[in-house]
């Protein structure tokens, strides 16, 4: 009960992956566009589909993992990369 007023989490949009430090690579599909970073490991790529509204993310071993929240962002790009994304609202 103590934290049940903490908040929402905050639901990965373009919108936030463009803060986020990703850039918009291509459009794969009518309703799936690319975002793509490149840390200092490598690069890594999200995939965000416009109809169902979520996103997956894509990196160089072939491992996805889908991604609704800012927070699994955050956390997964820290595991893979040892770097914070650095966000700008």
């Amino acid at each position: 009960e103590a934290f049940a007023n903490i908040g929402e989490p905050i639901e990965v949009t373009p919108e936030l992956l463009e803060k986020c430090g990703f850039k918009e690579d291509k459009q794969i599909m009518d309703d799936e566009t690319q975002w793509v970073i490149y840390p200092t490991s490598g690069w890594l790529k999200i995939r965000y589909n416009t109809t169902i509204k979520a996103a997956y993310m894509l990196i160089q071993s072939g491992l996805t993992s889908n991604i609704k929240y800012l927070h699994q962002l955050q956390n997964l790009f820290y595991s893979l990369t040892g770097e914070e994304i650095e966000l700008h609202l």
